[in-house]
């Protein structure tokens, strides 16, 4: 087996042949509804022929909902012909146990999932073994530790080698599929590119899941619609910029740190702020990552949009994937009056130049901002500020709404950066903002998850090129738990928040301190930390919550080494 993710207690090796597959089903499923496995890939309902059971027909089971989706599923074109099966059926309590033997093309060639319920909305237990030299992605979002989930779909990514698989809980009503979390299954090569084993390593399989998913491609995504709207302002300028939104997001700490004046001891560098897949290599935590490379290549205006990733806080603005898009825009020498030497630092930042550069910059992205805002009296403000990368910097703010709005970060390209280039020579001015920041304020979307959702309700409310308000299609109450330990010495909070984004998902909403004390006697510090879980797009049980909260404590103990209270 090459990876096998298994809940409800059930071993590896129970699930790997047909005969521990019944003794999985029979210790699960109401004595009622079991069946006798006749080979791995088919089952036979107990008291029924082989002969009878070719016209029982699995699909008519579990409702109108659920039958469009599974026909949905075998109607993909990822998906070979295979038997697909309900293991149990009970009458009697109207129970449900399922098993479907899902084949996919390229990555994932086979994977069995059971899953079983002792009466109607029950809780089920999920159990997967995928085929032996394939690998799918363990489920660290919410269905690999709750009890409640079934295969009912895949779909395609726009990256060729991922296929997702949707899971979902049956409702207690009407069996309706609800989405609880998505698996990708990954060829192996692809996911140990980004989980090498490496003491460094510090990459989940929740957070490779999200790569490659290019949201800001996705056509009618409000990503795209913001990322349009501002190439096709700085298309209209009379400078012409490139474009570029493929670069690979694994990049060096040399493209990510040191080309940027960032140093070794910058906090942005930390294994607690920084996806990291070994010493030298990482996930990109900017757009600016790419800045030197372009130059280097003989590029002097360009647009640079991607993925980037971040081990954050967890809130509602805040997401450990999100996208940036970068801007550079070199000088030609003749603009500056034919000046080239620029040895003489604290004369440049005095000198008319860097003033005009300056000026350029600011009327720049005030005209770029305003047909964002589709305003061109929206009221404007620069505060300075420091980056490493630019000298001197500034933040631009809008007057949004009654208030203040933060929108990019910017300034003058710093003079060792242009050096480790090359270009000594030569001046310029770059920024960077942020898209779901822009989303979120332009389109009214109250929570930064909503970028990631699959769900129809919200992609068909938006069209390229159009800013409309977001309408809320649902608010599902939230489920509160606290969790409270003694700290070890070296506790990093991100650890913590990356430990619960793993364990839940996207279902977590909030991870807050609310209390830091300190034993005077002993010098050891406890956090309480109150965690806010609500679902996008149904309401949660407490029996899946209770389980998601045990296996936060669980692995907070056993990973993170605190001392549970």
């Amino acid at each position: 087996m090459a990876s096998l993710l298994v809940l409800a207690g059930a071993q590896a090796d129970d699930i790997a042949d047909s005969s521990a597959l019944q003794g999985f089903l029979s210790n699960y499923v109401p004595a009622a509804t079991q069946r006798t496995p006749t080979s791995l890939n088919g089952y036979v309902p107990q008291g029924l022929s082989e002969a009878e059971y070719k016209d029982f027909d699995p699909l008519k089971i579990a409702g109108d909902e659920e039958e469009k989706s599974v026909h949905k599923m075998l109607n993909n074109s990822s998906i070979m012909p295979m038997p697909v099966s309900l293991a149990a059926v009970g009458v009697g309590l109207v129970s449900l146990a399922a098993m479907l033997l899902v084949r996919m093309q390229r990555g994932l060639q086979s994977a069995t999932i059971v899953t079983n319920s002792g009466g109607l909305g029950s809780d089920m237990s999920v159990a997967m073994a995928p085929a032996s030299g394939d690998n799918l992605l363990e489920l660290e979002a919410p269905g690999s530790s709750i009890n409640g989930a079934a295969v009912l779909e895949t779909k395609i990514s726009r990256k060729e080698n991922f296929r997702r698989a949707s899971w979902g809980q049956m409702s207690s009503k009407n069996l309706q599929p609800l989405t609880l979390c998505h698996a990708t299954a990954v060829k192996e090569e692809e996911m140990s590119r980004f989980i090498t084993g490496h003491p460094n390593n510090n990459i989940t399989p929740y957070i490779a899941n999200l790569v490659g998913r290019d949201l800001h491609k996705r056509t009618n995504h409000p990503l795209e619609i913001i990322k349009g709207r501002i190439e096709k302002y700085f298309a209209g300028l009379e400078t012409e910029y490139e474009v570029f939104d493929g670069e690979d997001p694994v990049v060096t700490t040399t493209q990510c740190f040191d080309d940027l004046n960032i140093p070794p001891e910058h906090p942005g560098r930390s294994k607690s702020d920084t996806y990291y897949i070994n010493d030298e290599t990482l996930l990109r935590t900017h757009t600016s990552a790419h800045q030197s490379e372009h130059l280097r290549a003989g590029h002097e205006a360009f647009l640079c949009t991607g993925d980037v990733y971040r081990r954050d806080e967890i809130d509602a603005s805040h997401f450990p994937a999100f996208h940036q898009m970068e801007g550079v825009k070199l000088f030609p020498t003749v603009d500056l009056g034919g000046e080239t030497d620029f040895s003489d630092v604290d004369k440049w930042l005095k000198s008319d130049n860097c003033a005009v550069i300056a000026a350029d910059l600011k009327q720049t992205l005030e005209g770029m901002i305003r047909a964002v805002f589709d305003d061109p009296d929206l009221e404007t403000r620069w505060r300075d500020d420091y980056f490493p990368f630019t000298e001197p910097s500034f933040e631009l703010d809008v007057f949004y709404q009654g208030e203040w709005l933060e929108v990019l970060g910017s300034g003058v390209i710093h003079s060792d950066v242009l050096a480790r280039c090359g270009l000594a020579h030569r001046r310029g001015w770059a920024f960077g903002l942020g898209l779901e920041r822009l989303a979120m304020v332009l389109f009214s979307i109250p929570d930064i998850r909503l970028f990631w959702t699959d769900d129809e309700r919200f992609h068909k409310q938006f069209k390229s090129g159009d800013v409309i308000t977001f309408k809320p299609y649902s608010k599902y109450p939230p489920v509160f738990k606290d969790i409270a330990f003694w700290c070890p010495e070296a506790y990093e909070e991100n650890d913590f928040n990356e430990l619960a984004r793993s364990v839940a998902g996207e279902l977590v909403e909030r991870v807050e301190n609310i209390d830091t004390f300190t034993n005077p006697k002993t010098g050891k510090t406890s956090n309480c930390y109150r965690i806010t879980y609500r679902s996008m797009d149904r309401s949660l049980t407490d029996v899946e919550i209770n389980a998601l909260q045990d296996n936060l404590r669980d692995r907070a103990a056993s990973q993170l080494q605190v001392e549970l209270r």
